[in-house]
C-alpha cells in the first residue's frame, strides 16, 4: 500500500517548471484588482479620447469609465462639483499611472441629456470613486433614458 502525504494550503506539481498562484483570501477580497491605463502613455502623458462616451450605457473598464467621467462632467459640472471635477479625474490618472500630464480630449456635449443634478450613483468618498474607476469588478451602467 502507497502512502500519501496531503498537506492543506500547498500548491505542488512535480513538474520542474516553476508554477504561480495566486489566492485571494476572504480578507483581501474586497480590494480587488487594480486596472492601469499605462497602455495610453505616450511620452508621459496619458492621451483620453473622450470621443462617444457620453453616449454609451455600460462601461466596465478603467478608461470607459473615467472618459464616461469626464464627459459627464463637461456637460454639467455643476451636477457632480460636491463629488469631483476634472483635476480629480486628472489626479486619478497620474495615481494609477505614474504620469506627468494627463489630456482628456474630443469630451462631447449632449443637449438632450435630463441630468438635473441626479448623481446618487456615484459615491461621496474619493477612495471610493477611485476604486469604482479603476477595480476590474465595478462599473457603471445606465438604466434610465437620459433624454
Amino acid at each position: 500500500m502507497k502512502n500519501r502525504l496531503i498537506r492543506k494550503g500547498v500548491f505542488e506539481t512535480n513538474s520542474s517548471s516553476s508554477h504561480s498562484v495566486t489566492i485571494c483570501s476572504k480578507d483581501n477580497e474586497e480590494e480587488g484588482i487594480i486596472e492601469g491605463l499605462d497602455r495610453y502613455i505616450k511620452d508621459g502623458i496619458v492621451w483620453l479620447d473622450c470621443y462617444g462616451a457620453i453616449y454609451n450605457n455600460y462601461h466596465k473598464d478603467a478608461f470607459s469609465k473615467i472618459t464616461f467621467l469626464a464627459s459627464l462632467w463637461n456637460n454639467n459640472p455643476a451636477a457632480v462639483f460636491d463629488l469631483y471635477d476634472i483635476y480629480t479625474l486628472e489626479y486619478f490618472v497620474k495615481k494609477n499611472t505614474g504620469c506627468e500630464k494627463v489630456y482628456f480630449y474630443n469630451m462631447e456635449k449632449r443637449d438632450d441629456i435630463n441630468f438635473d443634478g441626479e448623481s446618487s450613483f456615484l459615491p461621496y468618498d474619493k477612495d471610493e470613486l477611485y476604486y469604482l474607476i479603476f477595480e476590474t469588478s465595478r462599473y457603471i451602467r445606465l438604466t434610465e433614458d437620459w433624454s
